[in-house]
């Protein structure tokens, strides 16, 4: 199996804002069939979750080896932080005992 350096700057730009963007660097490494993907950050200054949600949820549902280069500390966190799994606050005690009867037949 070969490797192949992609360079994101040259795909998506230094800023790395749109879910469209993330899908069209995933496109263009789908592309790469059999190949290992080494990832150059270099260059890129800011990136978005929504950006790295995107391209996490593609990473992670491919077959495709991707390392990971010269991420800066923004983007290596904002990835981690977009490939983790979140836990969603309980925002109400859904208790039956602490619900109101809202039958329409009782009003």
């Amino acid at each position: 199996m070969t490797t192949k350096s992609v360079i994101v700057k040259q795909i998506a730009g230094e800023h790395l804002a749109l879910r469209l963007l993330a899908n069209n660097l995933f496109d263009y490494i789908e592309l790469l069939k059999n190949t290992n993907i080494i990832l150059d950050f270099s260059g890129v200054h800011t990136t978005s979750r929504s950006f790295m949600q995107q391209f996490s949820y593609r990473a992670e549902n491919s077959d495709i080896h991707i390392i990971y280069t010269n991420e800066s500390e923004i983007i290596r966190k904002m990835r981690h932080i977009a490939s983790s799994p979140k836990k969603k606050p309980m925002i109400a005690n859904l208790n039956p005992e602490n619900l109101a009867n809202l039958d329409p037949n009782e009003l």
